[in-house]
């Protein structure tokens, strides 16, 4: 079966109502689903862009021509959009994180000065990163990686320092928990270590 053949076919399965469906532009029962060829212009950070998907999902009337998109259509277009100016997709963003010691949403967004929300967006595919932002992460997942385990360790530790504080506590209870992980701040990390090295 053919790439084009398939995808029509996995887009036809997708829908409850069976196809062909009414068009809007010229009333005929003649819309069902296509693959083709498309140029879209796409703002992004205040630039035009133009972008080339070579087998875009979409509903066609086959009387008239009329396109119907659809979600798979604009995330197919952000995809393409995406690797035309060289950004991270959703999936290596994701993937990043896990790579750098599994770091929440929040550690990320708080080490390149983004929101939470803002890095959940990137990761669903619902927004496109900025170039700044794009290469704030690649740095960061570089230096991650580049980081030996217990400087991570310590990163982390003190990331937990910080929600603890961050949190409405009593100065008791923030005081004996911060003792509490400064004291098992060496432990963990002569621990990981020690796994490391067997």
């Amino acid at each position: 079966m053919k790439p084009a053949l398939r995808n029509e076919t996995s887009l036809a399965k997708r829908h409850p109502r069976p196809f062909p469906w009414r068009c809007s532009a010229c009333g005929k029962v003649d819309v069902a689903p296509a693959v083709v060829r498309y140029t879209a212009n796409v703002r992004h950070h205040g630039r035009t862009h133009k972008v080339r998907v070579a087998d875009l999902c979409v509903l066609k009337c086959r009387a008239c021509g009329a396109l119907v998109f659809q979600n798979d259509s604009h995330q197919q277009i952000a995809r393409a959009l995406r690797r035309q100016l060289g950004l991270l997709q959703p999936e290596e963003i994701r993937e990043g994180r896990r790579q750098a010691n599994d770091i929440t949403q929040e550690q990320l967004a708080q080490a390149i000065d983004a929101a939470v929300a803002t890095v959940s967006r990137w990761e669903t595919g619902a927004v496109i990163q900025s170039r700044r932002a794009d290469k704030a992460m690649r740095r960061f997942f570089a230096t991650q990686a580049e980081q030996p385990l217990s400087a991570r360790v310590s990163q982390l530790v003190e990331s937990l320092v910080s929600d603890v504080l961050s949190k409405s506590r009593s100065d008791t209870e923030k005081e004996a928990l911060l003792k509490a992980l400064c004291a098992r701040k060496k432990e963990l990390g002569d621990m990981l270590a020690t796994a490391v090295r067997e």
